[in-house]
């Protein structure tokens, strides 16, 4: 079923809405109405006033977790910002590669 957010708006006012999911990004939700029945609403506008509405009308709200990516470090994330295949370097550890000389008379 599709929602509008001035339906949803309106359930809220009637006391209709029991849970409110927000994305972790807070442009999308999910909401359960009082007789279970779940739907969605994407590209939310800003609305100030939305949680303190939830509140005083006792609705439970929860905003998901950002999935971090996992093994990301500097190289990688440069590569995907200049859109480079990070395919054949995702997991390997390439390490460093020093060399030491003694050089006499100079001391470090």
């Amino acid at each position: 079923m599709d929602f509008t957010y001035a339906d949803f708006k309106s359930m809220l006012e009637s006391n209709q809405i029991a849970k409110v999911t927000f994305s972790y990004d807070g442009k999308s939700m999910v909401f359960v109405d009082q007789k279970g029945d779940i739907c969605s609403l994407s590209s939310l506008p800003d609305d100030p006033s939305l949680l303190s509405q939830l509140n005083q009308r006792k609705v439970e709200v929860i905003v998901d977790d950002y999935k971090f990516e996992k093994n990301l470090d500097t190289a990688r994330w440069m590569m995907d910002k200049v859109g480079a295949d990070v395919s054949d370097v995702a997991g390997v550890y390439r390490g460093y590669k020093t060399q030491r000389k003694s050089i006499p008379g100079i001391y470090l």
